[in-house]
């Protein structure tokens, strides 16, 4: 399935925005911590997207599991396919922390 989808479209329904300004003020996150977190949420929710979630409540375990093999296919360095993890589960942990997930 090949589908359209708008990075600013994909932030806004994702909520990219709050998580990265929780990033900078809430936890003090560098520029560049946040720059790559928010490259990595973004192909993330963009993957997301293109398998059907339309929000993050619509993220099943599948579609995590799934994101993984992803970037392995991609050829990222396991280094870079754990940091990619990492701003997943965190920007996960956060939206429950904010009641955006039950």
């Amino acid at each position: 399935m090949i589908a359209a989808v708008l990075p600013d479209e994909v932030a806004r329904a994702f909520r990219l925005e709050r998580f990265r300004d929780f990033l900078s003020v809430e936890k003090g996150a560098s520029p560049r911590t946040n720059e790559a977190y928010l490259h990595d949420l973004t192909r993330f929710a963009t993957f997301a997207r293109i398998k059907g979630a339309s929000s993050p409540v619509a993220v099943t375990a599948r579609t995590l599991r799934e994101y993984v093999y992803h970037l392995k296919d991609l050829g990222l360095a396991p280094a870079s396919i754990r940091r990619n993890v990492s701003a997943v589960r965190g920007y996960f942990r956060f939206m429950l922390d904010e009641g955006e997930l039950v």
